[in-house]
């Protein structure tokens, strides 16, 4: 439906153009300046917490009877903040099989490092083999702890804005907010899988922008 379209692209806009509702000095600085992504950060989280906000106004007024109902409890569910084992275990194997080869790589390095000491570009046996739990110790907590503790600050930013803020954030609007009124306004699963990109690609559109500007 028109309003459900209205609402999607409102949203993708918002969710991107709230980024240069920031003073000019700050807008001017790198995408990985400190200043710049705390900026960013601040105003995502403010975008998430309006579209969260105004869910249940738009859409949980009422079920299908008619009768007005939990406005927040509908929301949360509407958003997918709901637990079924048997779904939502499917989905995890559903994900899983999208990173199947991240993930075997990972495992791969893990077994690798029981025996051998792996770094970014290097590979030499050990002289006695460690066990899983070691390796993964030496191989994924060490040099994680070992950046967080030597990174500049910016770096620790710009990690945590890649790595925690933008999925969630993410996930909050474009699988919460905009795949669910999706899903509810009749469109049947393979539909919303592939027009619910089309407002992410939306959002991420003033990457091509800069690219395109910067030659």
């Amino acid at each position: 439906p028109t309003y459900v379209a209205v609402y999607c692209i409102a949203l993708s806009s918002a969710f991107v153009g709230g980024l240069y509702v920031v003073p000019k000095d700050i807008r001017r600085l790198s995408r990985e300046d400190e200043r710049q992504i705390k900026w960013r950060m601040v105003l995502v989280f403010l975008t998430c917490l309006v579209a969260s906000l105004l869910y249940p106004t738009l859409f949980c007024g009422s079920d299908d009877g008619g009768r007005v109902v939990n406005g927040t409890t509908n929301a949360l569910r509407y958003l997918g903040s709901s637990w079924d084992t048997r779904r939502d275990l499917a989905v995890l194997l559903h994900v899983m099989t999208l990173y199947l080869g991240p993930i075997m790589t990972a495992l791969a390095r893990l077994h690798l490092a029981k025996t051998h000491f792996v770094g970014a570009f290097s590979c030499t046996p050990r002289k006695q083999s460690i066990g899983y739990i070691q390796a993964f110790r030496e191989i994924a907590i060490k040099p994680t702890m070992s950046f967080f503790r030597e990174a500049e600050s910016s770096s620790k930013w710009g990690k945590a804005r890649d790595l925690v803020v933008a999925p969630l954030a993410e996930e909050i609007v474009f699988r919460g907010c905009i795949v669910m009124q999706l899903l509810k306004s009749g469109l049947s699963p393979v539909a919303t899988a592939w027009t619910a990109p089309l407002f992410f690609g939306l959002a991420h559109l003033h990457h091509a922008v800069l690219k395109i500007r910067e030659g």
